[in-house]
């Protein structure tokens, strides 16, 4: 991959202007494979190229990396790493100077430490799923400046402290952050393009939204305590109460 040269003829700087582009999207994901896979694996018994066919002077859309996807096209635009036994750390600088990806995963791994409030530089993200890692600490607030993501999918984690507002993200449409550690209110969501949405298994405590039209009790289950003994708008079955206060949820509901 040659540099680019300001003196060269137009089309020959083009070709350098994409080699570089090229060039800087193959030091960043390696970068962050790196990070990731800084450990052993936690499953010594799956052994796994540790590159992944990855190489540095390759190029990743012609070459056919291992959870690699340009889409057709000459730029990655989706990473998915799931369930592989990586136990590394999440470097959000790297990863997001791959400005083309929309799609990111590295779900059902062990990948600790914290969410960097650097993620929001991953701004071209429709889809972010790190759930069932072991990511702690809280999640930034810059998380709400990816107004593109319509997924984010933050569950089986050991978040903790105040869930961000996201509201922001106006095409939100699943949002799934049960099974973590996150205290305080329910933060603003615009609730009216979510169609998945769980926060069950926190600390929440306080109202819970008017949503008994799009999601029932499970999604809120296991907040200790939650909703302040009243949810006026939820209209469980009297059924629901018994079963719901059974998987410990602190709530009396007033039908």
């Amino acid at each position: 991959m040659g540099a680019w040269d300001p003196t060269a003829p137009m089309g020959s700087r083009a070709t350098a202007r994409a080699q570089s582009r090229v060039c800087s999207t193959v030091v960043s994901i390696m970068n962050f494979f790196q990070f990731i896979i800084k450990q052993r694996l936690s499953n010594g018994t799956r052994p796994i190229d540790p590159n992944f066919g990855w190489n540095i002077s390759s190029d990743p859309c012609t070459n056919g990396w291992h959870g690699v996807d340009c889409g057709g096209q000459s730029s990655v635009t989706k990473v998915w790493l799931d369930g592989l036994g990586l136990n590394g750390i999440f470097d959000a600088d790297s990863i997001c100077a791959v400005q083309s990806l929309y799609v990111l995963s590295i779900q059902y791994n062990n990948i600790r430490g914290e969410l960097s409030r650097s993620i929001a530089n991953c701004m071209q993200l429709t889809h972010l799923f790190i759930n069932n890692n072991q990511f702690s600490g809280s999640a930034p607030a810059s998380i709400s400046d990816l107004s593109n993501l319509k997924r984010l999918f933050i569950s089986d984690n050991q978040f903790s402290g105040e869930l961000p507002d996201l509201s922001r993200i106006s095409g939100l449409q699943s949002f799934l952050g049960q099974n973590n550690q996150f205290s305080g209110r329910i933060p603003n969501f615009n609730f009216a393009n979510l169609h998945q949405f769980n926060i069950s298994f926190n600390q929440f405590n306080g109202p819970v939204p008017d949503l008994a039209s799009r999601f029932d009790e499970t999604s809120f289950l296991g907040n200790e305590s939650h909703c302040q003994a009243h949810v006026p708008h939820l209209h469980l079955p009297i059924r629901s109460q018994k079963s719901v206060q059974e998987k410990g949820f602190s709530c009396s509901w007033a039908i």
